[in-house]
């Protein structure tokens, strides 16, 4: 594993955003990352829970939700901010709005 040793030895990494304003966390919920990769991004970053991207200002929860993304990454993710359900985004959608728009699993959103 590449990713855990490389975040672990240059944490700074993970506040870098790409031109379209997404962190890694936001690229590894949105391609389904290992959920300790996940994990490990918030314990070193976990103010990347609250960041937005640039053209939706879709938080990672947004894009886990439009993924359907695994169970215990959407948990993670609304346990370390549980503020991040009500957030919205440019159209005003919530994650649950993905949630329900791309058939998430009914324990994501129970």
């Amino acid at each position: 594993e590449i990713i855990s040793p490389l975040i672990r030895t240059c944490p700074d990494v993970l506040k870098v955003k790409n031109r379209n304003g997404l962190t890694p966390l936001h690229i590894a919920c949105k391609f389904h990352a290992q959920f300790e990769v996940i994990s490990l991004m918030i314990k070193m970053y976990p103010e990347a829970l609250k960041e937005t991207d640039s053209y939706n200002a879709d938080t990672p929860l947004h894009l886990a939700f439009q993924v359907n993304s695994w169970f215990e990454v959407i948990s993670l993710l609304l346990k370390e901010y549980p503020q991040a359900i009500k957030e919205t985004n440019r159209i005003g959608y919530t994650p649950l709005h993905f949630a329900c728009l791309c058939n998430a699993q009914p324990e994501s959103i129970a």
